[in-house]
């Protein structure tokens, strides 16, 4: 049996499923005007949906993973990915405060390339959402896009044969892009905006 007691008050007694569903409806973005909310939830199963078109043969504790790779945010909120760049010892702080929120947290042992691939469709889905929050006329998050944008290209995942797939998807989603205005020339490396057009 899971050992409840260093959950805060509010969650003793809950049943594991119970906790994970209300994990699942914690929402994102919530610095951000969006036009839609996300749930960490549906941001999950669209990593999964990323994963299995990108690397179908990785191990299951890959997908397990993506399952449970938010939802320590049942207790501590979806900490904005800024704050934590302008003050690593903050992101250290959380890191060590989601280990602590068992049973939400799970050790699964990745290796550092299933790591890599882990955040690879952690990012690739904010870029993607993002872009559908483009479409829809929201501008706000073009800051979003383009800083999921820069940090693929510039944070290759190596891990067996799924390489190939990765980079076909960045490629045709920095194109996608492109071509809705979401980015341009200005806002990426010369060495990134020549990636996405050395194809064309």
């Amino acid at each position: 049996m899971p050992d409840y007691t260093q959950l805060p008050q509010q969650a003793r007694g809950l049943t594991l499923v119970g906790l994970m569903r209300d994990a699942a409806d914690v929402k994102r973005y919530h610095t951000h005007r969006v036009l839609r909310q996300q749930t960490i939830g549906a941001h999950s199963f669209n990593m999964l949906l990323l994963l299995d078109q990108v690397a179908p043969r990785a191990r299951k504790e890959v997908f397990q993973a993506i399952m449970h790779h938010d939802l320590p945010e049942l207790m501590t909120g979806d900490v904005p990915a800024p704050i934590k760049r302008l003050h690593p010892e903050l992101k250290v702080m959380m890191q060590e405060a989601e280990e602590d929120l068992t049973p939400l947290y799970r050790e699964l042992h990745l290796t550092v390339g299933e790591e890599q691939l882990v955040k690879f469709c952690d990012t690739m889905e904010l870029v993607l959402w993002c872009l559908e929050e483009w479409q829809m006329g929201n501008r706000y998050v073009k800051a979003c896009i383009v800083n999921g944008l820069t940090w693929l290209w510039e944070t290759p995942v190596t891990i067996g044969d799924s390489v190939v797939a990765q980079m076909e998807l960045l490629q045709n989603v920095s194109r996608q892009a492109f071509h809705l205005d979401a980015i341009n020339g200005d806002d990426l490396p010369f060495t990134i905006w020549s990636k996405i057009n050395e194809r064309e």
